[in-house]
Order: C-alpha cells, then sequence, then structure tokens
C-alpha cells in the first residue's frame, strides 16, 4: 500500500511540473509576440524563436494526460487493490495451513501418546506374563519337586513292603519246617496215644452208646422244641409288626384322607362363598336391570352368556401331545367390563400340570371375551365348567 501512494505521489508531482512548464511555455510565448510587434530590437540581442501554442489544444492536451494520468492512478489502484486481497488470501490460506499444521501436529502428538501408552500397557501386561509364568515355573518345580520326593517315598515303602513280605515268607517256611516237625512228632506219639486210648475208649463206647444215644435224642427233642418256641414267637412278633404297620398305614391314610376332605371342604366352601357372592351381585344387577325381565329369562341370558364364553375358550384349547382323554374341569375367571381376562384359577386338577396350563393359555387366548348378551347379566367373575368333549 505503501509503495502505491509513493507512485501515486510522484505521478502527481509529474502532472504538476509538465503543468508549470506548459503555462512557463505560454507565458514567454505572449512576452515574445508582444516584442515583435513593437519593432524595436536591440541590435545586439538575440534572436529566440518561440512556438505558440494554442490554448485550447493545451487545454485538451492537459485534460488527456489528466485522463490518463487517472486512467495510471485508477489501474495501479485496481492492481494494488488486487495485490492486498491476494495478500489477505494467501494471509489466510497460510493461517489455515497452520492451523491444519497444528491440527495434524496436535493429533500426531496424541496418537504419540497413545502408542506411548499403549507400548506402556503392553510392556506392563508382558511382565506381569512373564512373573505370572515365573511363578508357573516355580510352582512347577516345586510340584516337580514334590511329586519326586513322593516317588522316592513310594519307592522306599515299596522296597520295605518287599523286604518284609520277604521276611515273613522265611519266617512262615521256617513255622511251617517247625510245625511240620512237630506235628510229625506229635501223630507219632499220638498214634500210640490213640491205639492205647482207642483200646480203652472201645471198652467203655459200648457202655457210653447207649447213654449217648440216650442223651442225644432228648437234646434233639429239646432242641426242637426251642425252635418251635422261638418260630412262634418270631412269628408273633412278626404278626405284631406286620398289625402295627398296617395299623400305622391305615392311620396315615385316614390322616391324608381327612386332610384331603378337609381341603375339598374348605374349596367347596369358598366355591359356595364365590357362588353366593355372584348369585348376590346377579341379583343386584338383576334389580337394577332392564325392566320386564323375570328370572327365566335372566337365567336364560346368563346360560347363553357362560356358553358363549365357554364355547370360546374351548375354540382356543391346543390338546397337548400324547393326550387323547377327555380334559374337565372348573374354571374361575376374573375379567374386566371390556371382556378382558384378569385372572385364571382352576378350581380343580384338569388331570396333570401339562392340561392345567393347556386350560389357562386357551383362556387367556380367548380374551377379550364374549360381550353379555344383556348388560344386567355381565360377571366380573365368572365360573365355568370346561370340558373338551363339548368343544
Amino acid at each position: 500500500m505503501r509503495d502505491s501512494f509513493g507512485d501515486n505521489a510522484g505521478a502527481l508531482a509529474l502532472a504538476v511540473g509538465l503543468h508549470v512548464l506548459i503555462a512557463l511555455l505560454l507565458v514567454a510565448g505572449f512576452k515574445y509576440a508582444d516584442f515583435s510587434s513593437s519593432g524595436q530590437q536591440h541590435p545586439h540581442q538575440k534572436t529566440i524563436n518561440a512556438v505558440a501554442v494554442d490554448p485550447k489544444a493545451l487545454q485538451k492536451e492537459i485534460q488527456r494526460q489528466k485522463k490518463a494520468q487517472q486512467q495510471r492512478l485508477q489501474q495501479q489502484n485496481e492492481e494494488a487493490q488486487q495485490a492486498r486481497q491476494q495478500a489477505q488470501q494467501a494471509e489466510q490460506k497460510k493461517l489455515e495451513t497452520q492451523k491444519a499444521l497444528h491440527q495434524q501436529q496436535q493429533a500426531l502428538l496424541a496418537a504419540r501418546q497413545q502408542a506411548q501408552q499403549a507400548q506402556k500397557q503392553a510392556q506392563q501386561r508382558q511382565k506381569k506374563l512373564q512373573q505370572q509364568q515365573q511363578q508357573f515355573s516355580q510352582e512347577m518345580n516345586k510340584q516337580q519337586q514334590q511329586l519326586a520326593e513322593l516317588q522316592k517315598q513310594i519307592k522306599q515303602a515299596q522296597q520295605q513292603r518287599e523286604a518284609q513280605q520277604k521276611a515273613a515268607e522265611k519266617a512262615r517256611k521256617a513255622a511251617q519246617a517247625a510245625a511240620a516237625k512237630r506235628k510229625a512228632q506229635e501223630e507219632a506219639a499220638a498214634k500210640a496215644a490213640a491205639k492205647a486210648k482207642r483200646e480203652a475208649e472201645q471198652a467203655a463206647k459200648a457202655k457210653a452208646a447207649a447213654k449217648a444215644a440216650a442223651k442225644k435224642k432228648a437234646e434233639q427233642e429239646a432242641a426242637k422244641k426251642k425252635a418251635a418256641a422261638a418260630a412262634k414267637r418270631k412269628a408273633e412278633q412278626a404278626k405284631q409288626a406286620a398289625a402295627k404297620k398296617k395299623a400305622q398305614q391305615e392311620a396315615k391314610r385316614k390322616a391324608e384322607q381327612a386332610k384331603k376332605q378337609a381341603a375339598e371342604a374348605q374349596r367347596q366352601r369358598k366355591l359356595k362363598e364365590r357362588r353366593q357372592a355372584l348369585q348376590k351381585e346377579l341379583a343386584g344387577q338383576q334389580k337394577s336391570g332392564p325392566q320386564g325381565k323375570n328370572k327365566a329369562q335372566v337365567n336364560k341370558l346368563l346360560g347363553q352368556y357362560q356358553a358363549a364364553i365357554q364355547q370360546k375358550v374351548q375354540n382356543n384349547w391346543l390338546r397337548p401331545p400324547g393326550v387323547t382323554d377327555e380334559v374337565k374341569c372348573q374354571v374361575t375367571v376374573e375379567q374386566s367390563h371390556a371382556g378382558d381376562v384378569l385372572s385364571v384359577k382352576l378350581d380343580n386338577s384338569c388331570g396333570s400340570p401339562v392340561l392345567n396350563r393347556s386350560v389357562e393359555n386357551a383362556v387367556k387366548r380367548a380374551s377379550p371375551l364374549p360381550a353379555p348378551p344383556d348388560p344386567s347379566v355381565f360377571q366380573r367373575t365368572l365360573v365355568f365348567n370346561f370340558d373338551s368333549s363339548e368343544g
């Protein structure tokens, strides 16, 4: 911008100088014309040739020069403006480049830091792994030492056992030899004694034979009586034990039966109370229901309502695989006024847990339940019998 200002100032000074020069030429031309017309001339004065200048042409030339100078100034200003814009663009591009370079440096620094952190973590993991490997190696060495020691102890024990077995075998053989020798001596003595004894016994044998036979017979009779008594006592004990066990089983069966009867009585009582409550609710609905309906009509509408619900539930029932028998049970359903099923309860089992779940799922799939043929017979709590044979 300073260079442009200097160029403009130089051009302006040049234009001013040119105008001054032209003005001096005009003045000199006018003076020379006046001197020539007076006819006076100094004999020694030199004559100066001058050219007359047309003021209009001079003014036109000045305007042309001024216009040319203005065009040059405008062109210089435009070039300076372009140069400034280019400099600004270059400066902006330089700033953007510096900013991008700074961002790249920051990203590179962050990546380097992450790499250093990852390397540090890897070194730590490697160090920890080496420590674990060292510990494992030490533990393995320790276990191998223990195993070697154990094998050594086992080997020593085996050697001791073998030595003991050899000593025992040697002692057994020596004992057998001594026993055989002693037996031979005893047999020889026994044979002599036996011969003498046999002779003595043969004499007393005949005498004692009759006595022994009588004694043996008496002992056999006593043994038979004792065995019969023991068998009778044992049979009596077994009979008493069987009777006691039977009594206990009977008592247990009666207790279970009483428990079942109590549970059934309680269920029947609750069912009766629920039916009474439903009848009261039905009676209240009949009082507030449409005029002109007698009890028979209400019962007919109620029967139609329950039949429609029962039919929809049975249509949604899926028979479990392998079930061929008919399924029957009593179901209690809680519903909203829109017919949405709120809860399902089986008053008695349908035969198995699988069948119970199949009936409960059928009731849930039947939701929403059919609307009553008349609002007066709507029941929030419904009790109906499920029977697969009627589906």
